[in-house]
Protein backbone atom coordinates (compact mmCIF):
# COMPACT_ATOMS: atom_id res chain seq x y z
CA UNK A 1 0.00 0.00 0.00
CA UNK A 2 1.53 3.43 -0.74
CA UNK A 3 2.28 5.80 2.05
CA UNK A 4 0.28 8.47 2.53
CA UNK A 5 1.30 12.41 2.97
CA UNK A 6 -1.91 15.23 4.30
CA UNK A 7 -0.94 18.61 3.05
CA UNK A 8 -2.83 21.37 4.60
CA UNK A 9 -3.06 25.19 3.32
CA UNK A 10 -3.12 27.21 0.20
CA UNK A 11 -4.22 26.41 -2.97
CA UNK A 12 -4.83 29.41 -5.89
CA UNK A 13 -5.32 29.71 -9.07
CA UNK A 14 -2.30 31.26 -11.39
CA UNK A 15 -2.05 33.66 -14.09
CA UNK A 16 1.49 32.79 -15.57
CA UNK A 17 2.86 35.38 -18.08
CA UNK A 18 6.32 34.54 -19.97
CA UNK A 19 8.74 37.71 -20.61
CA UNK A 20 11.89 38.61 -21.44
CA UNK A 21 12.77 40.63 -18.03
CA UNK A 22 11.08 40.87 -14.54
CA UNK A 23 10.38 44.82 -14.50
CA UNK A 24 11.86 46.64 -11.55
CA UNK A 25 10.41 49.95 -11.91
CA UNK A 26 7.34 51.32 -13.44
CA UNK A 27 6.96 49.63 -17.37
CA UNK A 28 5.12 48.32 -19.78
CA UNK A 29 6.64 44.39 -20.99
CA UNK A 30 5.25 42.61 -23.84
CA UNK A 31 4.50 38.85 -22.70
CA UNK A 32 5.78 36.43 -25.11
CA UNK A 33 2.93 33.68 -23.13
CA UNK A 34 0.51 33.50 -20.63
CA UNK A 35 -1.49 30.66 -18.98
CA UNK A 36 -3.81 29.87 -15.84
CA UNK A 37 -3.02 26.71 -13.83
CA UNK A 38 -3.63 25.71 -10.64
CA UNK A 39 -0.33 26.40 -7.99
CA UNK A 40 -0.14 26.93 -4.42
CA UNK A 41 2.11 26.03 -1.36
CA UNK A 42 0.45 22.67 0.32
CA UNK A 43 -1.41 22.32 -3.07
CA UNK A 44 1.80 21.62 -4.84
CA UNK A 45 3.50 19.44 -2.29
CA UNK A 46 0.09 17.24 -2.58
CA UNK A 47 0.92 17.35 -6.24
CA UNK A 48 4.82 16.14 -5.54
CA UNK A 49 3.78 13.82 -3.30
CA UNK A 50 1.66 12.02 -5.58
CA UNK A 51 3.90 11.78 -8.60
CA UNK A 52 6.22 10.44 -6.31
CA UNK A 53 3.98 7.49 -6.14
CA UNK A 54 2.67 8.33 -2.88
CA UNK A 55 -0.72 9.22 -1.97
CA UNK A 56 -0.72 13.14 -2.01
CA UNK A 57 -3.92 14.33 -0.01
CA UNK A 58 -4.93 18.02 0.28
CA UNK A 59 -6.82 19.63 3.13
CA UNK A 60 -7.66 23.18 2.40
CA UNK A 61 -10.25 25.82 1.55
CA UNK A 62 -11.52 26.98 -2.05
CA UNK A 63 -13.91 29.57 -3.60
CA UNK A 64 -17.12 29.00 -5.23
CA UNK A 65 -15.68 30.53 -8.09
CA UNK A 66 -14.16 29.45 -11.72
CA UNK A 67 -11.28 29.22 -10.64
CA UNK A 68 -12.04 27.17 -7.67
CA UNK A 69 -13.72 24.55 -10.31
CA UNK A 70 -10.37 24.82 -12.55
CA UNK A 71 -7.88 23.75 -9.04
CA UNK A 72 -10.22 21.53 -7.73
CA UNK A 73 -10.44 19.61 -12.03
CA UNK A 74 -6.36 19.94 -11.72
CA UNK A 75 -6.17 18.38 -8.43
CA UNK A 76 -7.94 15.49 -9.62
CA UNK A 77 -5.75 15.34 -12.82
CA UNK A 78 -2.94 15.20 -10.82
CA UNK A 79 -3.97 12.45 -8.94
CA UNK A 80 -4.67 14.07 -5.30
CA UNK A 81 -6.94 12.69 -2.97
CA UNK A 82 -9.32 16.39 -2.63
CA UNK A 83 -12.45 14.13 -0.51
CA UNK A 84 -11.42 16.72 2.32
CA UNK A 85 -11.14 20.33 -0.03
CA UNK A 86 -14.13 22.01 0.65
CA UNK A 87 -15.66 24.53 -1.61
CA UNK A 88 -16.94 27.24 0.36
CA UNK A 89 -20.10 29.06 -0.69
CA UNK A 90 -19.68 32.81 -1.48
CA UNK A 91 -16.04 32.52 -1.33
CA UNK A 92 -13.07 33.31 -3.93
CA UNK A 93 -9.96 31.28 -4.46
CA UNK A 94 -6.70 32.47 -3.61
CA UNK A 95 -5.08 33.77 -7.57
CA UNK A 96 -1.47 34.73 -8.17
CA UNK A 97 0.07 36.59 -11.17
CA UNK A 98 3.29 34.63 -12.07
CA UNK A 99 5.64 36.96 -14.02
CA UNK A 100 8.52 34.45 -15.36
CA UNK A 101 11.69 35.67 -17.16
CA UNK A 102 14.18 34.07 -19.93
CA UNK A 103 16.49 32.94 -17.16
CA UNK A 104 13.54 31.15 -15.70
CA UNK A 105 13.54 32.90 -12.33
CA UNK A 106 10.31 34.63 -11.50
CA UNK A 107 8.23 37.30 -9.44
CA UNK A 108 4.82 36.68 -7.48
CA UNK A 109 1.82 38.87 -6.69
CA UNK A 110 -0.68 36.58 -4.58
CA UNK A 111 -3.88 37.63 -3.17
CA UNK A 112 -5.08 34.86 -0.70
CA UNK A 113 -9.19 34.81 -1.25
CA UNK A 114 -12.00 36.37 0.35
CA UNK A 115 -14.82 34.35 3.04
CA UNK A 116 -12.93 31.02 3.10
CA UNK A 117 -13.01 31.44 6.86
CA UNK A 118 -10.77 29.95 9.38
CA UNK A 119 -12.28 27.95 11.57
CA UNK A 120 -10.64 24.50 11.63
CA UNK A 121 -13.65 22.63 13.08
CA UNK A 122 -14.59 20.90 10.35
CA UNK A 123 -10.95 18.88 9.72
CA UNK A 124 -11.43 15.42 10.21
CA UNK A 125 -8.41 15.07 12.91
CA UNK A 126 -9.49 11.16 13.27
CA UNK A 127 -7.81 10.35 9.51
CA UNK A 128 -4.07 11.80 10.95
CA UNK A 129 -3.74 8.44 12.72
CA UNK A 130 -3.67 6.68 9.51
CA UNK A 131 -1.07 9.21 7.32
CA UNK A 132 2.47 8.43 7.38
CA UNK A 133 3.41 12.32 7.17
CA UNK A 134 1.81 15.68 7.42
CA UNK A 135 2.76 19.00 5.87
CA UNK A 136 1.53 22.25 6.64
CA UNK A 137 2.36 25.60 4.97
CA UNK A 138 1.49 29.31 6.60
CA UNK A 139 -1.32 30.50 4.51
CA UNK A 140 -3.96 28.37 7.20
CA UNK A 141 -2.58 29.11 10.29
CA UNK A 142 -5.60 28.31 12.10
CA UNK A 143 -5.82 24.42 10.22
CA UNK A 144 -2.35 24.15 10.77
CA UNK A 145 -1.82 24.35 14.06
CA UNK A 146 -4.66 21.87 14.19
CA UNK A 147 -3.24 19.44 12.23
CA UNK A 148 0.65 20.05 13.70
CA UNK A 149 -1.27 18.95 17.31
CA UNK A 150 -3.00 16.14 15.98
CA UNK A 151 0.14 14.35 14.30
CA UNK A 152 2.25 15.11 17.61
CA UNK A 153 -0.75 13.56 19.78
CA UNK A 154 -0.89 10.82 16.71
CA UNK A 155 3.37 10.27 16.72
CA UNK A 156 2.64 10.60 12.89
CA UNK A 157 5.79 13.07 11.68
CA UNK A 158 5.00 16.79 10.68
CA UNK A 159 6.84 19.39 8.27
CA UNK A 160 5.72 23.22 8.14
CA UNK A 161 6.94 24.99 5.13
CA UNK A 162 7.79 28.21 6.83
CA UNK A 163 7.18 31.26 4.40
CA UNK A 164 7.39 34.51 5.32
CA UNK A 165 4.75 35.49 8.06
CA UNK A 166 3.99 37.27 11.02
CA UNK A 167 6.69 36.28 13.63
CA UNK A 168 4.33 35.17 16.53
CA UNK A 169 2.45 33.15 14.02
CA UNK A 170 5.45 31.90 12.84
CA UNK A 171 6.90 31.39 16.57
CA UNK A 172 3.57 29.52 17.17
CA UNK A 173 3.87 27.30 14.14
CA UNK A 174 7.32 25.94 14.40
CA UNK A 175 7.30 24.92 18.06
CA UNK A 176 4.23 22.62 16.96
CA UNK A 177 6.38 20.83 14.18
CA UNK A 178 8.72 18.16 13.86
CA UNK A 179 10.83 19.55 11.05
CA UNK A 180 10.87 23.26 10.11
CA UNK A 181 12.11 23.96 6.74
CA UNK A 182 12.53 27.59 5.72
CA UNK A 183 12.67 29.59 2.69
CA UNK A 184 15.96 31.93 2.45
CA UNK A 185 13.88 34.84 2.75
CA UNK A 186 11.49 34.10 5.24
CA UNK A 187 14.67 32.72 7.58
CA UNK A 188 16.38 36.23 7.48
CA UNK A 189 13.07 37.87 8.29
CA UNK A 190 12.03 36.05 11.35
CA UNK A 191 15.67 36.01 12.48
CA UNK A 192 16.52 39.31 11.36
CA UNK A 193 20.55 37.38 10.41
CA UNK A 194 21.40 37.32 6.90
CA UNK A 195 24.61 34.75 7.46
CA UNK A 196 22.62 31.11 7.24
CA UNK A 197 24.40 29.74 10.38
CA UNK A 198 23.70 31.83 12.62
CA UNK A 199 20.06 32.69 11.59
CA UNK A 200 19.74 28.71 12.32
CA UNK A 201 21.23 28.75 15.46
CA UNK A 202 19.10 31.45 16.64
CA UNK A 203 15.59 29.58 15.20
CA UNK A 204 16.95 26.79 17.15
CA UNK A 205 16.90 28.50 20.66
CA UNK A 206 12.90 28.13 19.70
CA UNK A 207 12.23 25.10 18.82
CA UNK A 208 13.59 21.46 19.35
CA UNK A 209 12.44 20.63 15.60
CA UNK A 210 14.70 19.34 12.62
CA UNK A 211 15.49 22.79 11.31
CA UNK A 212 16.66 23.88 8.05
CA UNK A 213 16.64 26.33 4.66
CA UNK A 214 16.28 26.10 1.22
CA UNK A 215 18.52 27.95 -0.68
CA UNK A 216 17.56 27.82 -4.40
CA UNK A 217 19.82 26.38 -6.48
CA UNK A 218 22.92 25.82 -3.87
CA UNK A 219 20.84 23.59 -2.17
CA UNK A 220 19.97 23.61 1.42
CA UNK A 221 21.32 23.60 4.53
CA UNK A 222 20.59 21.77 7.75
CA UNK A 223 21.22 22.79 11.06
CA UNK A 224 22.49 19.36 12.66
CA UNK A 225 23.84 19.18 16.90
CA UNK A 226 24.99 22.20 16.53
CA UNK A 227 26.51 22.34 12.93
CA UNK A 228 25.34 23.89 9.63
CA UNK A 229 25.16 21.02 7.40
CA UNK A 230 25.53 21.86 3.33
CA UNK A 231 23.02 19.62 1.32
CA UNK A 232 24.50 21.13 -2.32
CA UNK A 233 22.10 21.67 -5.13
CA UNK A 234 22.01 19.77 -8.26
CA UNK A 235 23.02 21.96 -11.27
CA UNK A 236 19.97 21.70 -14.43
CA UNK A 237 18.92 23.77 -17.24
CA UNK A 238 16.38 26.03 -15.66
CA UNK A 239 12.88 26.70 -17.48
CA UNK A 240 10.63 27.29 -14.58
CA UNK A 241 11.70 27.80 -10.62
CA UNK A 242 7.79 28.49 -9.90
CA UNK A 243 6.75 25.76 -7.31
CA UNK A 244 10.17 24.41 -6.32
CA UNK A 245 10.20 25.26 -2.82
CA UNK A 246 6.37 23.62 -2.85
CA UNK A 247 8.11 20.92 -4.28
CA UNK A 248 11.11 20.33 -2.23
CA UNK A 249 8.76 20.36 0.92
CA UNK A 250 6.64 17.64 -0.41
CA UNK A 251 9.39 15.30 -1.46
CA UNK A 252 11.22 16.03 1.69
CA UNK A 253 7.93 15.14 3.37
CA UNK A 254 7.39 11.65 1.39
CA UNK A 255 11.35 11.05 2.37
CA UNK A 256 10.40 11.58 6.12
CA UNK A 257 7.54 9.29 6.30
CA UNK A 258 9.76 6.41 4.37
CA UNK A 259 12.15 6.29 7.28
CA UNK A 260 14.92 8.38 5.57
CA UNK A 261 17.15 9.53 7.59
CA UNK A 262 17.32 13.71 7.21
CA UNK A 263 19.83 14.41 5.09
CA UNK A 264 19.39 11.89 2.92
CA UNK A 265 15.74 13.20 2.35
CA UNK A 266 17.08 16.56 2.08
CA UNK A 267 19.23 15.22 -1.14
CA UNK A 268 16.06 13.71 -2.00
CA UNK A 269 13.96 16.63 -2.26
CA UNK A 270 16.94 18.53 -3.95
CA UNK A 271 16.76 16.33 -6.60
CA UNK A 272 12.65 16.68 -7.29
CA UNK A 273 12.84 20.44 -7.05
CA UNK A 274 16.01 21.00 -9.42
CA UNK A 275 13.89 18.50 -11.72
CA UNK A 276 10.95 20.60 -11.50
CA UNK A 277 12.84 23.75 -12.51
CA UNK A 278 14.17 21.92 -15.33
CA UNK A 279 10.70 20.59 -16.68
CA UNK A 280 8.82 23.97 -16.18
CA UNK A 281 5.04 23.32 -17.11
CA UNK A 282 3.05 23.88 -13.61
CA UNK A 283 1.72 20.48 -12.35
CA UNK A 284 1.91 18.95 -15.67
CA UNK A 285 5.56 19.19 -15.38
CA UNK A 286 6.48 17.24 -11.66
CA UNK A 287 9.29 14.88 -11.81
CA UNK A 288 8.83 11.03 -11.79
CA UNK A 289 10.14 8.40 -8.77
CA UNK A 290 12.15 7.23 -10.77
CA UNK A 291 14.09 10.13 -12.37
CA UNK A 292 15.08 11.78 -8.75
CA UNK A 293 15.81 8.70 -7.81
CA UNK A 294 18.51 8.54 -10.95
CA UNK A 295 19.96 12.28 -10.35
CA UNK A 296 20.52 11.29 -6.74
CA UNK A 297 23.07 8.55 -7.58
CA UNK A 298 24.41 10.11 -10.63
Amino acid sequence: MALSVICLGGSAYDHVFRLPFRPTEPVKVIASGHEGRAGGMAATAAVAVAALGANGIFWGRIGSDREGEAVEEQFKKAGVDTTDLVRVEGASTAVSAILIDDEGERAIAAFGGVGLGGDPLWLPLEKVRNADAVLCDLRWPEGALALLAEARKCGVPSVLDADVAPSEQLKMLLRAADHVLFSEPALTSFTGLAEVGAALGAVAQETPAQIGVTLGARGCCLWVNGDVLVIPGYKVAIRDTSGAGDIFHGAYALAVAEGRAVPEAARFANAAAALKCALGNGWQGMPTRQAVENLTRG
